[in-house]
């Protein structure tokens, strides 16, 4: 995670809170029993809060898109290219990117699968799969306004008549 100037003020900002719940938490209770219990779910509750505004602002501040995407298939695989580009306003340091690929030319299954005179098993049923996903990890930091190249190949499936790419992009 990249520490920006609004980082630094949620972490400021949540140690303020804490720090004026607590007086509030000792000014009310002067029982220990209730002054520890409370004092206790006010640091769970503030560490949970903080965490969880970083990441959204961390969200908003990484922006990260795919461009240029070229895929063709070869004899057994499909090669995939194509560029990442940041157009955030923090540095980029790894990508994950998930490419699922889903058969196009399914065979419609018409109702003789079924036929119980034939000795049905539904076990025994031929399932092919029609999707596969394969996940790539692509580092090295991608500056905001800039963009980095990538080539990856993903097995073409025997049994597929023709396909199509899914794309999922993950930046931290």
């Amino acid at each position: 995670m990249y520490l920006s100037q609004f980082h630094i003020f949620v972490i400021f900002a949540a140690f303020v809170v804490y720090i004026f719940s607590q007086f509030l938490i000792i000014y009310f209770f002067k029982e220990k029993n209730k002054l520890y219990t409370f004092s206790f779910t006010l640091i769970i509750f503030v560490l949970i809060f903080g965490y969880s505004t970083l990441l959204t602002i961390d969200s908003f501040l990484k922006s990260v898109e795919l461009r240029n995407q070229k895929d063709y298939k070869s004899a057994n695989k499909v090669v995939i290219s194509g560029q990442i580009y940041n157009n955030g306003k923090v540095p980029v340091k790894t990508c994950e990117l998930n490419i699922g690929i889903i058969n196009l030319g399914i065979k419609k299954v018409d109702g003789s699968i079924f036929d119980l005179s034939k000795g049905f098993d539904p076990l025994k049923l031929n399932k092919i799969r029609n999707f596969y996903s394969h996940d790539f990890k692509i580092e090295g930091i991608i500056n905001e306004n800039a963009s980095k190249s990538f080539k990856v190949s993903v097995p073409y499936p025997k049994h597929f008549e023709d396909y199509k790419l899914r794309y999922i992009l993950n930046c931290k």
